[in-house]
């Protein structure tokens, strides 16, 4: 199961890349690593039990779960085999410069420990929003609430929702949390706090995760410098990822003592929600506002529908 790479048996840098699914991204990004300049690492590829195992290309290890876990179960399979001082979880839709990889390990050297992240752009070079505060009870009922798609027009609204802050275009950017889509953290710190939390199935573990760093002292630093592009556009059934979000908000609100608050605000966010269906209704618009107060309940017991 293991393969040197780069002739080096003690690498700088293990990137994790979890895979599940069709082969082609993940076998993109493997040969963009492959091809990487200035930079000793391995390529750890952690398939989660896929229905069609994966091939991976020579100079790759793979490490292949007998059962499916989720995001964090599966990072945790890679980081296990992982050899190299520091640890890059890369998702396996990213595209990157030749020198990305090398980039962020100089730009976060001098700050180390820490968890650092690059900026993360679209494949057309859109800057997406990256630095977040940490998640409350409030914003995430307000976020849920029929309105919102109305109140984030006004720019200030939207930034408070989308819990976003501004991002030093020079120099690294201490963040609440960064995106999990691709980060950076020595591999001895994050072994010593357990990893990714395996409660969480999908979503929500890089927050809890890069939460628990902060509590150790280890601070999320954002490099603007450093660009990776997410290209997205996954396959993912909405209402599974919607249920898979639901489930992380409140695995993440039991994990740092707000599900009581969270509850009672979701209860506010269903009232908020059947006064808004009533009224788009009779203003003529096609609304089920028994289906949508159905989900609304549901969502405020902390289940899916």
């Amino acid at each position: 199961m293991t393969t040197e790479v780069h002739g080096s048996t003690t690498p700088e840098v293990t990137v994790v890349v979890p895979h599940y699914g069709a082969p082609g991204p993940t076998l993109d990004v493997c040969a963009q690593l492959l091809a990487q300049r200035d930079v000793d690492l391995e390529v750890v590829v952690a398939d989660d039990a896929s229905p069609e195992p994966i091939v991976v290309p020579d100079g790759v290890r793979l490490v292949r779960r007998d059962v499916n876990g989720g995001f964090a179960a599966n990072v945790n399979s890679g980081l296990a085999e992982a050899r190299g001082a520091l640890c890059l979880v890369l998702n396996s839709d990213m595209q990157l410069r030749d020198r990305a990889v090398a980039d962020l390990v100089e730009a976060a050297r001098p700050h180390q420990p820490c968890l650092a992240a690059p900026a993360i752009t679209t494949v057309d070079g859109r800057w997406e929003e990256s630095r977040h505060r940490w998640p409350s009870p409030l914003r995430t009922a307000v976020s849920l609430s029929r309105p919102v798609p109305h109140l984030t027009r006004i720019p200030r609204v939207r930034r408070w929702l989308l819990e976003s802050r501004a991002v030093a275009t020079e120099g690294p950017t201490p963040c609440d949390w960064v995106s999990g889509a691709a980060f950076m953290v020595p591999t001895p710190v994050i072994r010593s706090i357990g990893g990714l939390d395996e409660h969480f199935f999908m979503y929500g573990e890089d927050v809890d995760l890069q939460r628990r760093l902060r509590a150790a002292g280890v601070p999320s630093l954002l490099f603007r410098s450093v660009e990776m592009a997410h290209v997205g556009g996954g396959s993912t059934d909405p209402l599974r990822a919607d249920g898979w979000s639901l489930q992380a908000r409140w695995v993440y609100a039991e994990r740092h003592g707000y599900a009581r608050r969270l509850r009672a605000m979701l209860w506010g966010t269903a009232l908020v929600n059947v006064l808004w269906n009533v009224a788009a209704r009779a203003g003529g618009r096609k609304v089920s506002v028994r289906r949508e107060l159905r989900h609304d309940v549901l969502r405020a017991r902390g289940r899916t529908y």
